[in-house]
């Protein structure tokens, strides 16, 4: 089981054992290695450092997915940023003034898809298109999707259902957009209420 220790200067994270912390800094060459790493190239090698069950989708089925996506939730589908434009109603939870923004960010989707264990498809590099890459969908368990998503850096990505009713956009911007009705989405007042609630220091749990 690796972690990944985040530079507190915001340099690249680096994956160390567990318990043991990693001050090195990435050399010039090591750091535009990483640059170069697509969203999925990183999702790959979380997932295989950690023998993770996630499922990776054929370009085929990829496409079907991000084709729904952008037919039912995109008003300007394949612009750079999805989330964007989205088409209303939606709504948007900011998570970045918390004392643990990844663990938030997980909370949110975990109150949001309404259990862990609930199968989603998880879409990365759509951010990515523009620069002759491909995006690609992932299948498996929220739990699993989130812990591959913890040994990343920051990456964009969108969460959704098999049937692609409602998806959950990720942004580089510490924030949430959530469009059509996951399961949870009346949990989103409470929510938006613990992310306010200067007593919670920002934070988010489980209710």
């Amino acid at each position: 089981m690796t972690l990944v220790v985040e530079e507190p200067t915001g340099g690249i994270p680096r994956e160390g054992p567990a318990g043991e912390g990693s001050e090195d800094v990435p050399t010039r060459h090591e750091y535009a290695s990483l640059m170069s790493l697509t969203a999925d190239e990183w999702l790959m090698s979380a997932v295989s450092a950690d023998e993770l069950l996630l499922e990776r989708l054929s370009d085929r089925g990829a496409t079907a997915v991000i084709d729904a996506l952008a037919r039912r939730f995109d008003e300007r589908p394949r612009g750079r940023f999805w989330w964007d434009a989205l088409r209303a109603p939606t709504a948007s939870l900011h998570y970045g003034g918390t004392p643990e923004p990844f663990r938030s960010c997980v909370t949110i989707l975990e109150r949001l898809v309404g259990s862990p264990s609930t199968t989603v498809m998880l879409v990365v590099g759509l951010d990515e298109q523009g620069e002759g890459r491909g995006a690609a969908v992932w299948r498996g368990r929220l739990d699993v999707v989130t812990e591959a998503l913890g040994g990343c850096p920051a990456i964009e990505f969108v969460v959704t259902d098999p049937a692609v009713s409602w998806a959950i956009f990720d942004t580089h911007h510490d924030a949430t957009v959530v469009d059509g009705r996951p399961p949870g989405i009346d949990e989103l007042p409470n929510i938006r209420a613990a992310l306010d609630d200067p007593r919670a220091g920002g934070g988010v749990a489980r209710p």
